[in-house]
């Protein structure tokens, strides 16, 4: 009897210590949102129609290996935006980082351009081991999974991303975003352009002229004033048909510290003694994150004050009430739209005007990074109307741009790059005004309708596309005359000649009709002067 019980106790105990199956266990750890961006370590946000970069990390807890291929699943508020395959395996004690792009859609996330910015709030999930191809929504146990786990109720991990977040001790704003760094062309208002149209004149005889006044103050104070002279020389009895005064501001550095939105500027204008609010006003920012900074320009409508040449006396103050927002003050410019040049041709002419905050900044472009590339900080502006092309003896770009201080932007006319560092310290228009002024001719790139300017910075620091202005010019083309005084003389030779020098082109001095202006061309003027050929 003692040996029959004693042999039962000994294969009860072997039962005992007989080990349990074992098996892995994945979770996920740690989720990064465009991990490398500026400061996304302290400000998560995504940003709307532009490419992300989701990352978790994956740890397998033991105490087996993960021997087989598995997915892990990127839901965000419910819909799943993605999945990484984890191809090889998994070690116990051991874990790896996927990742997925994600592009937020408008239809999605409804972020709305303007001041102030807006963001939205959302929630990321990434579960381990969900088979996301057939599972849209995995289950909180796992069992969607191809991987036999210990533990199958820890595979998801989530993340809350608020709208307003603490960084350094203030307020800032994250969640889904519009990157203002990129061209309004690409926000989700759809009929927001980065520049609208505000002047479209065809009259004959029609001329412009601008002038650039005004230098930084980057502390104008509340109820502060700073005078600007603007100089304007037009033939004596021309008639104003449009007068604008464009005056360019950001907001002072510093305020988002109280403000997470940062302050619009808020400015009148005394303009040769005449009292005047802005007929409009125009701003953009980056839109998220720390040092948000609008900036802008407030356009003033003096078309009744301009009548003649002479100097033009802008008086700017600052209006908000004292206690208010400081402002930084730039420069400022004065265009003017004519009728009596004398040439006798029919002009047309075009203005657009706006802001638009373009700043490539990506892994490959710029010293910082917000997932901007060049192509996506590129304002696209479209020039309606018809052009015929038979008659057009030229055809001249004006483009202006606040803070264009650095190189590495372009000048684009109809897609096609026309200038390089198109806007840089060379081309500020008055000492310390920070305004760029760009010029070209586009007689050789003009289409009857569709015509497009663009304005596009490949990492330059940032500016801020203000102001385009197209003009043609139809007459009867003379081939060569290039001062249009009916005669073939040197002095047209010699213009022929700074053209070809500056890259630019006229139809008028393409003699050869090869498209570009060269010193052959010049040459064949001289030779037409004294009639060895006829051009």
């Amino acid at each position: 009897m003692k040996s029959r019980i004693s042999l039962v106790c000994i294969v009860v105990l072997m039962a005992m210590v007989v080990p349990a199956s074992a098996a892995p266990d994945l979770s996920v750890t740690d989720i990064h949102v465009n991990f490398g961006d500026e400061r996304s370590d302290g400000i998560v946000r995504v940003y709307v129609n532009c490419g992300n970069v989701i990352s978790a990390v994956v740890q397998n807890a033991g105490p087996d290996a993960v021997t087989g291929d598995f997915e892990v699943c990127f839901a965000a508020d419910g819909a799943v935006i993605g999945c990484a395959n984890v191809t090889g395996g998994l070690a116990a004690d051991a874990n790896t980082t996927v990742s997925i792009d994600w592009t937020p859609t408008c239809d999605d996330y409804s972020v709305a351009p303007g001041f102030p910015p807006q963001s939205l709030a959302f929630t990321l999930n990434v579960t381990a081991d969900c088979n996301c191809s057939s599972c849209l929504e995995c289950p909180g146990d796992g069992s969607s999974g191809t991987i036999d786990e210990t533990n199958e109720a820890d595979n998801t991990l989530s993340l809350v991303i608020p709208v307003i977040q603490e960084f350094s001790g203030y307020d800032v704003i994250g969640g889904v975003v519009n990157n203002g760094y990129m061209s309004k062309n690409f926000d989700c208002d759809a009929a927001e352009e980065p520049l609208c149209l505000t002047g479209d004149f065809d009259e004959v005889d029609l001329g412009m002229v601008h002038n650039v006044s005004g230098a930084k103050i980057s502390n104008f104070a509340t109820q502060a004033t700073d005078t600007r002279v603007h100089h304007i020389d037009i033939p004596d009895g021309a008639v104003v048909v449009g007068a604008r005064l464009y005056v360019h501001w950001y907001d002072k550095w510093g305020n988002y510290n109280t403000y997470p939105t940062g302050c619009l500027a808020n400015l009148s204008v005394n303009f040769s003694g005449t009292d005047l609010m802005p007929e409009v006003a125009y701003d953009d920012s980056k839109a998220f994150g720390h040092y948000q900074s609008p900036k802008g320009c407030s356009v003033f409508n003096v078309t009744s004050l301009v009548s003649g040449s002479g100097d033009y006396t802008a008086i700017v103050k600052n209006i908000e009430p004292i206690g208010g927002n400081n402002t930084t003050l730039i420069g400022q410019w004065l265009g003017v739209i004519y009728i009596g040049e004398g040439h006798g041709n029919r002009v047309q002419i075009w203005v657009l005007e706006g802001t638009d905050y373009l700043m490539a900044a990506d892994k490959m472009h710029g010293s910082n990074n917000y997932s901007v590339s060049p192509e996506a900080a590129t304002a696209t502006v479209a020039i309606p109307g018809e052009i015929g092309l038979t008659d057009v003896i030229d055809a001249e770009l004006f483009t202006f741009v606040a803070q264009g201080m650095t190189p590495g932007s372009d000048l684009l006319f109809n897609d096609e790059v026309i200038k390089t560092d198109a806007w840089n310290t060379s081309t500020e228009a008055y000492p310390g005004s920070k305004i760029n002024v760009a010029a070209a001719s586009v007689s050789s790139k003009l289409l009857s309708s569709g015509n497009t300017v663009g304005f596009r910075d490949n990492g330059s620091g940032g500016m801020q596309a203000s102001c385009a202005v197209l003009m043609v010019v139809h007459g009867e083309l003379t081939p060569g005359d290039l001062d249009g005084d009916g005669v073939l003389t040197t002095a047209d030779a010699v213009l022929a000649l700074q053209i070809a020098v500056s890259g630019e082109y006229s139809g008028v001095a393409d003699v050869n009709g090869d498209d570009a202006v060269t010193s052959i061309d010049a040459l064949m003027i001289l030779q037409a002067i004294v009639e060895n050929i006829e051009l």
